[in-house]
């Protein structure tokens, strides 16, 4: 079990980071992210486990070894992350991580219900958004690579305007994403008939797999990945979260509509702060409405 976000490369990016377990049976890169009442670790994707571990059997695992890694390993980071002044760490998993639950709660790690979407660029999309793509692609409006720094600039400049205007949440600044390009993470833009850029999605890739990060544009720039998907052989896209059970979720909805199969793989929460860590959600929920 592993992602690219537990990857030196994704390491390299971020600029404030819990690293625990590096050269182990398991390890773990947490970035921390906010700042004050809503300074954070969070860990995309859930540990990294070593590919001789992934087939570990159920019936035997609570006594393994690997389950002491586990646990050590998770213990470290909340306590490194505790010492960098984090109110909470949370581990958002891209899998199903089950058969570790016992062992991260009794770590301290507690199991908050969530979901995940995957979209399979092989298959068929639902009938009423291809005609949707179909129409936009019709009217001029395509998708590719970013070839230059300003195309990266100009899907940031979409980007910020989403998100300070309805997502309301932080934003990593536009050299972040300059980095992430130049490390050699995909960026695709959507273009209109003019050949603006319009929207886009920051796409890492690993292997067979692909994971949207940050998007804007809605149908064109998912369009883009399914596409770029088929042309490349990527297997499975992971669209990332998802919401909460019986919570109502627009963006959930969409991706669901887009071909997308839910997944209930949930996140696990360690609060060094927990009177700090319930403001800080409040804070959240009043900026985000």
């Amino acid at each position: 079990m592993t992602n690219w976000f537990q990857t030196e490369v994704a390491e390299r990016l971020f600029k404030h980071k819990v690293v625990v377990g590096r050269g182990t049976a398991c390890c773990c890169v947490a970035e921390i992210q906010g700042c004050g009442l809503t300074k954070r670790a969070i860990v995309q994707g859930g540990i990294a486990i070593q590919e001789q571990e992934k087939a570990l059997p159920k019936e035997s695992a609570a006594n393994s070894q690997l389950m002491q890694h586990v646990r050590s390993c998770m213990e470290e980071l909340a306590q490194e992350a505790k010492r960098q002044g984090c109110v909470y760490a949370e581990v958002r998993c891209f899998d199903d991580y089950s058969v570790f639950r016992q062992i991260l709660e009794q770590a301290g790690w507690v199991y908050q219900p969530h979901y995940d979407v995957l979209i399979y660029p092989m298959q068929n999309i639902p009938e009423a958004k291809m005609r949707q793509i179909n129409a936009a692609i019709r009217n001029g409006y395509s998708w590719h690579e970013a070839q230059n720094e300003d195309e990266v600039k100009a899907f940031y400049k979409c980007l910020k305007h989403l998100y300070r205007t309805k997502v309301r949440r932080p934003l990593p600044k536009e050299s972040f994403f300059l980095n992430a390009w130049q490390q050699g993470v995909k960026v695709l833009v959507s273009v209109d008939g003019n050949g603006d850029v319009v929207g886009g999605v920051l796409m890492p890739v690993m292997g067979n797999k692909a994971y949207e990060w940050y998007i804007c544009g809605q149908v064109m720039s998912t369009w883009a990945m399914i596409d770029y998907g088929r042309q490349h052989a990527i297997e499975v896209i992971d669209m990332m979260g998802a919401g909460e059970p019986d919570v109502p979720y627009g963006v959930r909805d969409f991706k669901l509509q887009m071909g997308g199969e839910l997944h209930e793989w949930g996140r696990y929460v360690y609060v060094m702060r927990p009177w700090v860590y319930q403001l800080g959600k409040w804070i959240i929920q009043i900026n985000s409405k």
